[in-house]
This record gives C-alpha cells, sequence and structure tokens, in this order.
C-alpha cells in the first residue's frame, strides 16, 4: 500500500445534487495527488452532465451549473475536467467549455479515444487551450469507433503525443500499462496518470516509484453508485481489476 506521505487525505470539494436529478445527473469525481504532503496537495474535480433532451433551454442549464461549480473549484485553486456520456452531446459540451475556458475558468475536456471524431475534437480543444484527460472510452461508440482494442490502443498512442507535443496539461487516465511504457520519454514530465480508485493499486505505487504523478480518480455525490455500475458494465474489465484488487487486500 502506498505510505501515509505519498497517499495524502483524500479532500471532497463539492456535493451537488437536485430535485431533478432524474432528468439531468451532475457527478462530481474528484482525484487525491499522490505526491509528498510537502508538496501542495491540489484538488481535481470532474463533472459529468448526461441524459437531457436536446435544446438550448439545456444548454443554459449545463453552462449555469458548470459555472457554479467552476467558481466554486477557482476558489480554492481547483480545476474541473469536463467529460460527456453521449456522443451527440459532444459538441454542444465542447462549445460550453470553450466559453468557460476564454473567460478565464480553471476548466478542461476529457476525449475519447475510441472515437473517429476524436482526432479533430483534439485539434479544437488545442486551438482552444483547453486541457485533456485522455481516457480509451468506457461507452461503446458504435458505428462512430475506430475499431477493436488494438485500434484503440493505436489511436490512444497517437493522440497522447499529440498532446505532449503541446505545453497543455495532460492527464492520462488509463489502466494499461502497455500503454503508459509506450508513452515517449516526455510524457512524465509533462503529464500525470490517473487511475479509478480500487483498481490497480499495485500499479499506482509502480508508478509513483517511477517518479510518475499519480492521481485516484474517486466517483462522488448521490449517484456515485449507479455511475459506478454503469462503468462497470460497459468495460468489464474494469470489474475484473476491482474484484482482483479485493481478493489480493
Amino acid at each position: 500500500m502506498l505510505d501515509r506521505a505519498r497517499r495524502g487525505r483524500l479532500r471532497l470539494l463539492l456535493a451537488m445534487g437536485g430535485p431533478d436529478a432524474a432528468r439531468r445527473r451532475e457527478q462530481h469525481n474528484f482525484w487525491q495527488n499522490d505526491q509528498s504532503l510537502h508538496q501542495r496537495q491540489v484538488l481535481r474535480a470532474a463533472a459529468r452532465v448526461q441524459g437531457a433532451p436536446e435544446s438550448v433551454e439545456r444548454d443554459a442549464v449545463a453552462a449555469a451549473r458548470l459555472d457554479r461549480i467552476l467558481a466554486t473549484a477557482q476558489g480554492v485553486n481547483g480545476f474541473v475536467r469536463v467529460d460527456a456520456e453521449y456522443a451527440n452531446s459532444l459538441d454542444q459540451m465542447h462549445e460550453i467549455v470553450a466559453a468557460a475556458r476564454a473567460a478565464g475558468r480553471p476548466v478542461g475536456a476529457v476525449v475519447q479515444a475510441n472515437m473517429q471524431r476524436s482526432a479533430a475534437d483534439l485539434t479544437r480543444l488545442i486551438a482552444g487551450g483547453i486541457p485533456v484527460r485522455l481516457v480509451k472510452g468506457a461507452y461503446d461508440p458504435g458505428a462512430e469507433g475506430v475499431g477493436d482494442i488494438e485500434a484503440v490502443n493505436a489511436a490512444y498512442l497517437a493522440l497522447a503525443e499529440r498532446l505532449i507535443a503541446t505545453n497543455l496539461p495532460i492527464a492520462f487516465g488509463t489502466h494499461d500499462d502497455r500503454i503508459i511504457s509506450k508513452l515517449s520519454a516526455s510524457a512524465q514530465s509533462r503529464g500525470e496518470i490517473q487511475l479509478l480508485y480500487g483498481v490497480r493499486t499495485e500499479l499506482a505505487e509502480q508508478l509513483v516509484a517511477k517518479g510518475w504523478r499519480v492521481r485516484i480518480y474517486t466517483p462522488y455525490g448521490p449517484d456515485w453508485w449507479p455511475y459506478s455500475l454503469r462503468r462497470m458494465a460497459e468495460r468489464p474489465a474494469n470489474l475484473r481489476f476491482v474484484l482482483r484488487s479485493l481478493v489480493g487486500r
């Protein structure tokens, strides 16, 4: 296990909810820096907006809610990354994030490597100076997918190298040590690895020992359990990792 100096204490910033949670959920996930407690502990948050019907009103509501989150995060020197669970909301999400970033808010976006459109999305985000969290993608992209797992891995590495060539902060969201080992040498100084809480704890220890900055991704809020179940159902490998971690404790 990571010692106290590496693990630190989990600090939670927000616990948002509302009476219309069935229509739209805002889920907030937090990472705790797994570096020395002598270094500054920086809280990160990710907001996810999902399930609302397409409308101008929806976009305005999402933008307003995000702005409240960002104002709170900015007050504690935090940072928020925004993700979308459905491909048909990506354009609107990128517009909302770009507007917030242009207004000086501490916000970034998540890019899924398993989607054909991600290369173009990355170009747009980089041009807007928007920090990116790169993941393989837990959600089935259907006909918009890049192909099998090998194609996804190749897409991930190609997108990662493009990000490394920028001066933007980078977060690599992956438990795949084969992917991590193939990242260029400059990746370690340019970015950090983000892992799910309870998944591949030994990998976190190994990465920290190698000098990587590691954060633990922790689902939080009133909908953390349904969210976690969806993640496991959509990517069964995550469930295997969790079970293996539990058995090994």
